[in-house]
């Protein structure tokens, strides 16, 4: 699993294909999205701590959010990218690359360098998009920046009706 996760996190479009047509993986994609989850709460708390939030409630939204970020984001795309864009997958196919994709947050919970994480799972789910959607780099791009505005918009009503808006923004920009 770990030698795939740094395949899939310096970009390598070998692994997403792997990836793509491995259903065997899925299990494996799954267990990303929970470490990856674990760690964002773990960042949530400390920035709980750091700041005027209750840390538990950060820490757990940041937990949760990013699961459901993970699920609507992967969902989204595959709607997306198959009915506006005609792309070419099935639901298995997104859930598993962009998990892959999502490698880099596994630092989320470093201030600074869990943005700079971010920033790169982006690019790394443009390219996830594209292998497993079949499409060219500019369908790939369009597919990924609709669905990832709706999982912003979520996370930011989310975080202001629990009161934690402020907080996740901080633990993202340190």
């Amino acid at each position: 699993m770990v030698d795939r996760m740094v395949r899939a996190a310096k970009g390598e479009v070998a692994l997403y294909e792997e990836v793509e047509n491995t259903p065997a993986l899925t299990q494996e994609a799954y267990t990303i999205v929970g470490i990856i989850a674990a760690l964002s709460a773990l960042g949530g708390l400390l920035v709980g701590f750091a700041t005027n939030v209750n840390p538990i409630t950060n820490a757990l939204y940041q937990g949760i959010m990013s699961v459901v970020a993970y699920l609507i984001w992967s969902y989204l795309t595959f709607f997306i990218g198959t009915s506006v864009f005609k792309g070419t997958a099935d639901a298995g196919e997104l859930q598993r690359t962009i998990a892959y994709a999502m490698t880099p947050q596994i630092l989320t919970f470093i201030p600074v360098v869990g943005f700079l994480a971010y920033l790169w799972s982006l690019y790394l789910g443009v390219v996830a998009v594209r292998q497993a959607l079949d499409f060219d780099t500019t369908k790939a791009l369009m597919t990924t920046g609709l669905a990832l505005l709706a999982v912003v918009i979520l996370s930011v009503v989310v975080g202001i009706v629990l009161g934690v808006g402020s907080a996740a923004v901080g633990s993202i920009t340190g």
